[in-house]
């Protein structure tokens, strides 16, 4: 069979079965039979015969897309150029915390989508002018790796979302390594993400909150435990200034979600302390 085939030709790839019937599960390799002048994806269960040729498929690591470089050098850095695709307005709002060869923090602005939804407007010339995304202005804004840098992505991905509404901190990924360490870390919930906001009127503090004194939380800490579309979610909060409002009062609140639901901090506040 094609596993034991594998094991048999290339010992040091494929040292035991395991290894060699992932490969042949993958779909990476390519079986060329006697007379025949195409290939067939292998399976685990073909039979290699005499004078069959096998051919692995390999990724080739080719680095940053040429897209990605010439949107970088035709970036409002270079102000000689006529050919910029991005303007210097348009690329302040997109600022560069951070960056290295593998991963980037970007401070997104509130009321930005974060990929294109083919939102436009028309100007007061009666053209059409598309807004500009995140995932646009990704490329503009951050420097391709340099040439050696291993598994990069073709252009830069964002590891996470935030809402058009939400401004931040945006982890952004250059490679695949970090792209699958970042996501990794979102799912198994070991990055903190912190939030504040602004709401309408000041919600009720529960004084005897069974979630107060523990190990994780300070006193000032409170617990929403509400389920959202039918699954857990949990919200911790905190009041950190109140401010009257000549329509209500306002009181700035930091926020930290232990799951991660649709719009959960909104709903949260909006169903359960109507903010």
């Amino acid at each position: 069979t094609l596993p034991s085939a594998l094991a048999m030709l290339d010992s040091n790839r494929y040292p035991d079965m395991r290894s060699s019937l992932k490969a042949a599960r993958n779909g990476s390799i390519l079986i060329q039979r006697q007379h025949h002048k195409q290939q067939q994806r292998g399976r685990s269960g073909d039979r290699i015969y005499p004078n069959d040729i096998l051919y692995r498929q390999e990724q080739l690591d080719i680095g940053a897309s040429e897209y990605w470089h010439k949107s970088y050098n035709a970036s409002f850095r270079n102000k000689n150029d006529n050919s910029q695709l991005v303007s210097e307005e348009e690329g302040a709002l997109l600022p560069v915390i951070f960056e290295d060869e593998h991963i980037a923090i970007v401070n997104k602005p509130g009321g930005m989508n974060m990929f294109n939804h083919d939102s436009h407007h028309t100007t007061s010339s009666g053209e059409e002018n598309r807004s500009r995304s995140v995932k646009d202005l990704l490329p503009f804004v951050l420097k391709p790796p340099p040439d050696g840098t291993h598994n990069v992505l073709a252009i830069p991905e964002p590891a996470h979302r935030l809402d058009k509404g939400t401004s931040g901190l945006l982890l952004v990924a250059k490679t695949r390594p970090a792209l699958s360490n970042l996501s990794a870390q979102f799912r198994n919930r070991t990055i903190e993400k912190t939030y504040t906001a602004i709401c309408y009127n000041v919600p009720a503090i529960i004084p005897n909150d069974p979630t107060n004194g523990n190990d994780d939380w300070h006193d000032d800490w409170q617990c929403i435990d509400k389920p959202l579309d039918g699954k857990s979610a949990i919200t911790f909060w905190r009041v950190l200034e109140e401010f009257e409002h000549k329509v209500s009062k306002l009181s700035l609140l930091e926020l930290k979600p232990k799951t991660g639901r649709y719009r959960q901090l909104r709903r949260h506040m909006a169903k359960t302390k109507l903010c």
